[in-house]
């Protein structure tokens, strides 16, 4: 089974369209959105999908007010069809206990996406700075508390390695990994080359060359 879409996923507007035109095939039955925001992927389920979604700093009538660090998913084991995890578990400092409960509740499909921090310091190498305020996006030590920030920093092997350890785990198999190609050009071109020159034979173009990465994870038959 292939998941493919010709949607562009550039920002939140066009994200849930993004996930929804390729994954379709399997949101069906019943559907976990964990992180779900303002629950915009249920406007486009069939109606015949259960959907819920689950976390913080929204009121949307359709979301469940929890926060992943607070313990175990208040559901079933296997209760859920499929279910979604984007952009999330970098944010959790339980990251291992929660990506563990996101395959408990599913009876199938994990879906997770994972951004790749070292785009970021490519950004940091040919742009300088986040912004006037920030040296690198979900990063750095701010004047004041922020709430949206990530708690890990990992490579997309590192990213790799996790899910495909603990899915075995938890007896689920990755069923299908992509990535979102950075778009590539002299100056990326230079420093990709200055890098895997100063690392060796411990660079990985995966590292360098992918923005966005994407799992799908499959509960293993018996």
């Amino acid at each position: 089974m292939l998941f493919s879409s010709n949607i562009a996923c550039e920002n939140r507007a066009s994200r849930m369209d993004y996930v929804y035109d390729k994954y379709k095939d399997i949101l069906t039955k019943t559907v976990l959105d964990v992180g779900a925001d303002e629950c915009h992927l249920k406007k486009l389920l069939n109606k015949d999908v259960e959907y819920t979604g689950v976390g913080i700093g929204s009121n949307n009538e359709n979301l469940i007010n929890f926060d992943l660090e607070s313990g175990p998913l208040p559901f079933s084991n296997q209760q859920f069809h499929s279910v979604l995890c984007l952009d999330v578990l970098e944010h959790v400092e339980n990251i291992h206990q929660t990506f563990d409960e996101l395959l408990r509740v599913s009876s199938q499909y994990v879906i997770i996406s994972l951004p790749n921090v070292y785009a970021s310091l490519w950004d940091l190498f040919m742009f300088g700075r986040y912004n006037e305020k920030k040296l690198i996006k979900f990063y750095g030590l701010s004047k004041e508390r922020e709430t949206d920030r990530h708690k890990w920093f990992f490579s997309p092997s590192e990213a790799t390695e996790f899910i495909e350890y603990r899915a075995e785990l938890q007896k689920f198999k990755v069923l299908q990994f992509d990535s979102q190609k950075i778009t590539r050009g002299r100056k990326r071109d230079f420093y990709s080359f200055i890098i895997r020159k100063l690392m060796g034979e411990h660079s990985n173009l995966i590292d360098f060359d992918t923005r966005t990465l994407w799992w799908v994870l499959a509960r293993q038959t018996q």
